[in-house]
């Protein structure tokens, strides 16, 4: 059952990640995704994007790898499930950045 899937899933995020229960992305990294998301040029802001995602930790990177390829799944059954990206950022950002 997805419900039960997605559901596991925001509970382990909600509680972070062992051993410090960090979210997914670090507080340590939290100022530069902001500064990131707030760069004009599209190209230049999708880079930075990149870059900080390459600089997780590997425990992080993978874990938010295997979450996207799950919402991308979910999102694409969006005409039955109402997922929609958009809908999945409202849901699941709050959880991955605490």
């Amino acid at each position: 059952d997805i419900h039960v899937v997605t559901g596991c899933i925001k509970s382990w995020l909600r509680n972070g990640m062992p051993p410090k229960n960090e979210p997914l992305w670090p507080y340590h990294m939290y100022d530069d995704l902001i500064k990131a998301s707030q760069m004009k040029d599209y190209t230049t802001r999708m880079i930075a994007f990149q870059d900080l995602v390459h600089a997780l930790p590997p425990k992080n990177f993978t874990a938010l790898n295997f979450l996207f390829e799950h919402l991308f799944k979910v999102s694409t059954f969006s005409d039955q499930n109402k997922m929609t990206i958009s809908n999945l950022a409202i849901i699941f950002g709050p959880t991955l950045l605490k």
